[in-house]
């Protein structure tokens, strides 16, 4: 996941989400799920993805990846 973000050129946070509470609770109030990880790019939430697919829905929207 990283790696592809990295290469996107995307800032992004990581959350613990398994130390935090109120991360998780903000996962699972965005994703709708208690499945990790989730990514969120541009207010859109992509849940339960791995690099792979977060690649793909990059190249989808013509973002570089």
């Amino acid at each position: 996941m990283r790696t592809v973000l990295d290469r996107a050129g995307l800032p992004y946070e990581e959350l613990d989400i398994t130390r935090d509470r109120k991360a998780f609770a903000e996962m699972v109030a965005k994703s709708r799920q208690y499945a990790s990880p989730c990514v969120e790019i541009d207010g859109v939430m992509l849940a339960d993805v791995g690099g792979a697919e977060v690649e793909a829905w990059l190249r989808q929207r013509g973002l570089p990846c």
